[in-house]
């Protein structure tokens, strides 16, 4: 008996239609580390806050990259306890990739899916205002 093991991810177009990515081309992609550090260290307002909270927005290694992260209390032992600072220039962008990634969600499962990793204190309200 002869077994045929066949993945999604071996077609292109069959892959497209169920990981519903948006076209890179329209929409990049705003959890893409690199990009995501180069808007984090432009967006002005976050790196004030990081000044001015340097415990509550620590800078952590991710593949290699300097990421600013936000951690609620910096008291905390919990290793694990932190999110990724979203700067305000990819803040809608987020909302919207999040939003069409999870096969337009709703306002309430967009917002829990971006605030399990990340952080911005207008997501909430970013977020009401896209949905």
């Amino acid at each position: 008996m002869r077994v045929c093991v066949f993945s999604v991810m071996d077609s292109p177009a069959l892959a497209k239609c169920f990981l519903n990515l948006p076209n890179p081309d329209v929409m990049r992609n705003p959890i893409d580390i690199d990009w995501l550090q180069e808007n984090q260290f432009e967006d002005l307002d976050l790196n004030n806050r990081r000044a001015d909270q340097m415990r509550t927005y620590p800078i952590r290694n991710i593949s290699g990259q300097p990421i600013i992260h936000y951690q609620y209390d910096p008291d905390d032992q919990n290793k694990m306890n932190w999110k990724i600072a979203i700067p305000q220039g990819l803040l809608e962008n987020m909302v919207k990739w999040f939003h069409e990634v999870l096969g337009h969600a709703g306002e309430s499962r967009v917002y829990d899916s971006i605030r399990a990793r990340y952080y911005h204190p207008q997501l909430k309200s970013t977020v009401q205002n896209y949905i």
